[in-house]
């Protein structure tokens, strides 16, 4: 089984605080009637729908998205289902998980069971990043689009992104069970900036990843 875990990019999809001017502009700019091609422009911010943050995004001298390694979230993952939570994800919620060093994790919450942002949305807490910073992830990807919420330090961000953690925002996991994984996602490759779009794909265990 393969799961499509990216969010469809179109006009009216879900954005960040549901702010306008995170929505994708299409425009036509060529038409097959007239011109024989059909072609078009995109303008869209780097962090609009399932995207990799490079710590850059955050960190004042931080890696831009081109320089990550390119496996960053290619590999062994697993999904964890805390959809009973009603709060921030805390440290003791991943422990029972006993994270393993080179791991990449997925944490699927209540933000999947709706594709509509929620300003209550699940995320981390410090803890939780601090953790995972000790256990030696490789990355993480959440379904909400942003990993924390209403702290003006972005700790998560600096925790997480300061010790080399891949970080993913706005994975769709609501037909995802539980469980172990193989990932494929790349960012996009611009050179210089904080983001990259993703299309990421996870493969149950005994489907082959290439």
């Amino acid at each position: 089984m393969i799961y499509d875990i990216s969010r469809t990019i179109e006009p009216e999809m879900s954005v960040y605080k549901n702010r306008f001017n995170k929505k994708p502009r299409f425009t036509w700019v060529s038409f097959y009637a007239d011109k024989g091609v059909r072609e078009s422009e995109l303008l869209m911010n780097l962090h609009t729908g399932t995207h990799i943050d490079a710590p850059i995004h955050m960190l004042e001298n931080g890696e831009s998205v081109d320089t990550l390694a390119w496996d960053l979230f290619v590999g062994h993952a697993r999904v964890f289902d805390l959809t009973d939570l009603d709060r921030k994800i805390e440290a003791d919620d991943l422990r029972k998980y006993n994270l393993k060093e080179g791991e990449i994790i997925l944490c699927k919450t209540k933000n999947s069971l709706t594709d509509e942002f929620s300003f209550d949305f699940i995320c981390f807490a410090p803890s939780a990043a601090e953790y995972m910073a000790e256990s030696k992830i490789k990355a993480v990807a959440l379904d909400a689009m942003s990993l924390e919420s209403n702290d003006p330090e972005h700790p998560v961000h600096q925790i997480l992104l300061g010790n080399g953690i891949g970080c993913m925002e706005d994975v769709r996991l609501a037909e995802v069970p539980e469980g172990e994984y193989n990932m494929l996602s790349l960012p996009l490759r611009i050179s210089g900036y904080d983001a990259g779009p993703s299309r990421a794909l996870l493969f149950t265990k005994d489907e082959a990843l290439f």
